[in-house]
């Protein structure tokens, strides 16, 4: 027994020295005890930290680039200038007033008219002067 006890010494002993060999952190296994230390960067947790340095849109950049717009033009643009989102108000020479616009949008790389400057006729219909008000129904109900 006595023997095993002498391995058993001997063996701790190469242990211990081995050990004094090691790097503090094999021991305490702290990652304050590193040397050369990797520089690790605080990762944000809002994707709204980061810098937007390849000009990515945001969502909000999206909906409001797929919102159509209307501009009234006195010429259309040429069709590469033109814009997808855009409605191009042209006043219609039809020598009535200047309220009556023709409406064109880019479809398949072209300028196209959708909707001609036109007036509509409402005569007969009814108008806000021939209703009776609220005074004239009471008065038609009277004793």
């Amino acid at each position: 027994m006595a023997n095993d006890n002498t391995d058993l010494l001997v063996s701790l002993g190469r242990l211990e020295r081995f050990k004094d060999n090691l790097a503090p952190v094999a021991v305490t296994g702290s990652y304050d005890d590193l040397t050369d230390k990797p520089v690790i960067p605080t990762v944000p947790a809002n994707v709204s930290a980061f810098t937007n340095d390849a000009g990515y849109i945001t969502e909000n950049q999206a909906v409001e680039a797929a919102k159509p717009k209307g501009v009234i033009v006195e010429t259309l643009p040429d069709p590469q200038e033109a814009d997808d989102n855009t409605f191009y108000y042209v006043l219609a020479d039809d020598g009535a007033d200047d309220d009556i616009y023709d409406e064109y949008r880019l479809i398949n790389g072209k300028l196209e008219r959708l909707g001609s400057g036109r007036r509509i006729d409402l005569t007969g219909y009814l108008k806000e002067s021939d209703i009776a008000s609220d005074a004239d129904i009471d008065a038609m109900f009277e004793d």
